[in-house]
Formats: C-alpha cells, sequence, structure tokens
C-alpha cells in the first residue's frame, strides 16, 4: 500500500486521475444527501406546477404550495444530510488515533477525503444549526464526547473524533477547535479536551493536545497553542495590540519555556 501511495505522490497524471475521482466521490455523496429533498420538489412540480390554472389567485396559491415543498426539501437536506454524512465521515475515521503521520499514508488519505465532506457540512449545514441539539447530535455521531448543558455555536470542532466538552461549557461563535495539525509534511492527529462550565469565546484558537480544566475562560480572538495544559480557573486572553513579540515573550514567561 506503502508504495501504491508513494506511486500516486510522485506523478501528476496519477494525483489528477485520483483527485477526479475524490470529487466524483464527493458528488456523490452530496447527490444522496439530497435525494429526499429532490423527490419532494419533483413531488412539488408534479403536484403544483403542471397543469397550472388560468385563475390568478389559484395560481398563486399553487406557487405558494411549491414554494413551500422546496422548504421542506431544504428542511429534509438539514436533517438526513447532517445524519448520512455525518456517518460517512464516522465510518472513515474508524481505527483513527492520536498521533504523526506522513503526509504519503492511507490515514492522511482517510482523513483528506472525511475532511472534505465536513467541509460540505459546515459550508451548507452547520451555520444554520449551530446552538441547536440537530448540531450537537451530529457531532457526537462523529464521536465527539458532550457533555449535559453544553452550548456549541461554532461549526468548526475539526476532527470532532477527538474532541471531548465538559458540563455546562460553551463555545462560542466562530471559535475553531483543530484536533489537527499538518507541519513538515506530516499529520498530527491529537485530542482535545475542555472542562466543566469552561467557556471559549468568540474566535478563539485550539490547536490539538490541549487541555483545558474546568471553569476556565478563554478570551475572544485567543490561540492556545499545542501540548498545552491550562489549570483549572484559569482566565486566558491576550489584548488587543499588543506586538506579537511581546505575546512570544508572555508566552514564555507563562508556560515556562
Amino acid at each position: 500500500m506503502k508504495k501504491v501511495l508513494m506511486f500516486i505522490a510522485s506523478s501528476s497524471p496519477v494525483q489528477f486521475i485520483v483527485n477526479i475521482v475524490i470529487y466524483a466521490f464527493y458528488a456523490a455523496v452530496l447527490g444522496a444527501s439530497l435525494a429526499p429533498s429532490i423527490a419532494v420538489i419533483v413531488w412539488g412540480v408534479h403536484q403544483f406546477l403542471l397543469n397550472l390554472p388560468a385563475d390568478y389567485l389559484y395560481l398563486g396559491l399553487q406557487i405558494l404550495y411549491f414554494a413551500l415543498s422546496c422548504g421542506v426539501a431544504f428542511y429534509l437536506y438539514m436533517m438526513w444530510g447532517s445524519f448520512f454524512m455525518g456517518l460517512l465521515i464516522r465510518i472513515l475515521s474508524i481505527g483513527m488515533k492520536p498521533g504523526t503521520y506522513p503526509a504519503v499514508s492511507l490515514t492522511t488519505l482517510r482523513w483528506i477525503i472525511y475532511s472534505g465532506i465536513f467541509t460540505i457540512v459546515v459550508r451548507t449545514i452547520l451555520p444554520i444549526t449551530v446552538m441547536s441539539f440537530f448540531c450537537k447530535l451530529f457531532f457526537r455521531l462523529l464521536g465527539c464526547k458532550i457533555g449535559k448543558n453544553v452550548y456549541i455555536n461554532s461549526p468548526s470542532l475539526n476532527d470532532a473524533k477527538f474532541l471531548e466538552i465538559g458540563d455546562d461549557s460553551v463555545i462560542g461563535g466562530g471559535a475553531d477547535i483543530t484536533c489537527h495539525t499538518f507541519e513538515g509534511g506530516r499529520l498530527t492527529l491529537g485530542r482535545i479536551k475542555i472542562g466543566k462550565s469552561s467557556v471559549i469565546g468568540a474566535r478563539a484558537y485550539i490547536f490539538p493536545n490541549v487541555t483545558i480544566g474546568d471553569r476556565c475562560s478563554i478570551g475572544v480572538d485567543t490561540i492556545i497553542r499545542k501540548n498545552r495544559v491550562i489549570p483549572d480557573k484559569s482566565m486566558v486572553g491576550i489584548p488587543a495590540g499588543i506586538p506579537l513579540k511581546a505575546v512570544a515573550k508572555f508566552e514564555k514567561e507563562q508556560w515556562g519555556e
């Protein structure tokens, strides 16, 4: 398998063909996710748009009914698409464990494929379902461990299989919790644990291999770099306007580096 992957990585024509196959797979996944919605739209066309009446009042009602059927179709896509694509991501991530993997490896290839499916959900469904039961259901389907009374206001919980969120915690709008890095031609997957009653501020960015304790507050736009342990009851934030060198100096003093 390694020789096959190395051959693919070293050949541009083969990469082109593989990309076509992968995007064709994405198209098939999207089509299967849209199947119930398309069925409703086709039914709406036959029911309301064929043989439209000449009477303007009835014509308006028929168009309204068809528009409502399109709304139902969109609703079905959100529900069925979340379940179907979430299930595919869960299947593709079976057996994956925290660790570092070469760029040319079966694990990295699987990660690339399921990340593409996740991007479809992030762009088309999750922005609408954040802060809802369905959002948490989707991430639980991926393998994320979510406690009681958790509020998630961000779709960007990447590689949620490796994420744990404690009871009564809040993920702020636009926060990016990423359980992977890709550096030096190697993919690293790492766990992130957020304790109970903690708040992750809007647009915060959390790298892998991070543990945030109970009752912590991570400020808006704050970056928590990889391999950190944030003690219980900590308040972490970077005030606006501080030069990068000052931030680096602060981090060295804070973390004893």
